[in-house]
């Protein structure tokens, strides 16, 4: 979790980047999108899965949170990718699922 608000935040510099704290319902990060003049453009939330098996509840889950938060986009960063999934990434339904790697490229 901490590695992906660490990414966003140095990678996108006009973005809030905000951490949702522990014990806190919803996903792990919110990206509002901003443009260099501070216009805000969307959001992203972004929820961090380090596991050996991949689990479909992970999907409904950030779904749910997408719709709390009102956030445009949901990304889910996991280590465990869902079978057959070879890529890096992946869309599934309406939720972005990508290995950690596509964060540090």
């Amino acid at each position: 979790e901490l590695e992906v608000e660490k990414s966003l935040a140095t990678t996108f510099l006009h973005d809030l980047i905000e951490e949702v704290k522990k014990g806190q319902r919803g996903a792990d990060v919110l990206q509002t999108v901003r443009t260099p003049i501070g216009q805000v453009a969307g959001k992203i939330i972004w929820e961090a899965k380090r596991a050996e098996n991949w689990s479909d509840k992970w999907l409904e889950k950030l779904k749910d949170d997408q719709q709390d938060a009102r956030a445009d986009l949901a990304v889910l960063v996991t280590t465990a990718m869902p079978r057959g999934i070879t890529d890096p990434f992946a869309r599934i339904g309406d939720v972005w699922v990508i290995s950690p790697v596509v964060l540090r490229a």
